[in-house]
């Protein structure tokens, strides 16, 4: 995890990047799971694809996902393409945090007091990834627009710099690089690393400080 210092750039290492109870009128209560952090951190934002969306796909009108999922792990109003817990749910475990809910099933005016999920199945770092995946899905940018949209909604704005900041995206990117004229390349995850770092950058600039960079999965 990357602690970056307050000195307008963010300089950030790519190659290794229940019983429940309503917090709010979307979040979740999670319990502390197996694992507690010793490090507190007032809120979560999630960006990334299907690995950590909680449910945006479903008010975006794509089809429901497969019957296989959430059959064991089931939260009202969000929707997991796996039948268990993602990353993004055991992180917000480890340090007590509600299940966050998708954004898009927000109200314009709730407070994201606790973070919020932005991420998008199907999608990737690159725009042009979204034309390949047959769902509609919110890129990378228009993650970041959202979450820039959504700050007025931050009760506290000086918690941003000490919330963490989960990002998990870049497989729909690799695993379609022949699709996107990249020729299969096996280059592709160097190719990726500027534009990300580009939107970590933006994210930074909008005070964002502590971030969490997953490296993308096995692919092949």
């Amino acid at each position: 995890m990357t602690n970056a210092e307050s000195r307008g750039t963010l300089h950030v290492k790519l190659d290794s990047i229940i019983d429940r109870q309503a917090v709010n009128d979307s979040h979740v209560a999670s319990d502390l799971g197996p694992f507690k952090s010793d490090i507190s951190i007032p809120a979560l934002f999630v960006f990334g694809d299907s690995w950590v969306d909680s449910g945006n796909g479903k008010y975006m009108g794509n089809p429901n996902p497969s019957s296989a999922y959430c059959v064991d792990f089931k939260v009202d109003n969000q929707s997991r393409a796996s039948n268990g817990k993602t990353k993004a749910d055991f992180i917000a475990q480890t340090f007590g945090l509600p299940f966050l809910p998708p954004f898009l099933s927000l109200k314009k005016s709730e407070s994201i007091q606790f973070g919020a999920n932005y991420a998008s199945s199907g999608c990737g770092i690159l725009p042009e990834t979204k034309k390949y995946t047959y769902v509609k899905c919110l890129d990378l940018d228009e993650q970041i627009e959202l979450f820039k949209s959504s700050l007025k909604n931050l009760k506290n704005l000086d918690d941003l710099s000490k919330s963490l900041i989960f990002i998990n995206i870049g497989q729909n990117d690799m695993d379609l690089n022949k699709r996107l004229s990249y020729n299969g390349s096996l280059d592709m995850g160097k190719y990726l690393a500027e534009p990300l770092a580009t939107r970590l950058q933006r994210l930074y600039d909008h005070g964002g400080r502590k971030f969490l960079v997953s490296n993308s999965l096995p692919l092949g």
